[in-house]
Order: structure tokens, then C-alpha cells, then sequence
């Protein structure tokens, strides 16, 4: 959502709080379902709602992305390495904080153009 004034902005914000948290929370209630394990905690989601309020729609769903990405090659390769069970858990709020940390700093455009 491009817009130069002060209300787009704040919409963008507000809704990328409202779907970033209720996608985590989604994704949550599914796994758990399909796993009978929880999966996702609240504080990812709420972690994800925060990330919202502070880089935007755009940059949540980047921040996702990657935190998605790194945290699945992590997994991957501990449990490759028989440094982790397959159903042991992780937090995975690092990937998500890293993930919301890399776009603020890089600004969301420069992960589209690059």
C-alpha cells in the first residue's frame, strides 16, 4: 500500500497488525490440529502484530518470509546434524525478530528491487 499521507499509512499499520497476528494464530490452530502439539505460541503472534505496527504490511510480509525461510534451514540442518530431534522444538521468535530487524534496517523496497 503506497500512500504519502498520514491515514494511509496508519491503515497499512493497523492492518498489517490485525492479519499479521491473526495469520500466526491461524497457522497456530492448524498445526496444532495436524500435530497435536503446540506449534506456534502466542508470543510469536504477538511478536508478528508488533512487527506489523512498526514496518507495515509490506515489510511483515517480507519479515515472515525470511523468518520462515531461515528458521525451516535451521531446523533442516540441526536436525540433518543430529543437533535436535525432529519434534523437539525452537524459539522461533529470533527468526521472526531477525527477520523484522533486517527489513526496518534495509527499508522493504530493498528487498523487492534486489
Amino acid at each position: 500500500l503506497e500512500s504519502n499521507n498520514g491515514i494511509g499509512l496508519f491503515i497499512d499499520h493497523i492492518s498489517a497488525v490485525i492479519w499479521g497476528f491473526a495469520a500466526m494464530r491461524i497457522i497456530s490452530i492448524i498445526s496444532k490440529l495436524v500435530s497435536k502439539k503446540e506449534c506456534l505460541g502466542l508470543g510469536d503472534a504477538n511478536l508478528v502484530a508488533l512487527g506489523g505496527s512498526w514496518i507495515g504490511s509490506e515489510g511483515l510480509a517480507i519479515a515472515t518470509s525470511i523468518a520462515f525461510i531461515i528458521g525451516a534451514v535451521y531446523s533442516l540442518t540441526a536436525i540433518l546434524g543430529r543437533l535436535m530431534e525432529p519434534s523437539q522444538p525452537f524459539p522461533f521468535a529470533a527468526f521472526l525478530a531477525g527477520g523484522i530487524w533486517g527489513v526496518w534496517c534495509s527499508s522493504p523496497e530493498w528487498w523487492w528491487i534486489h
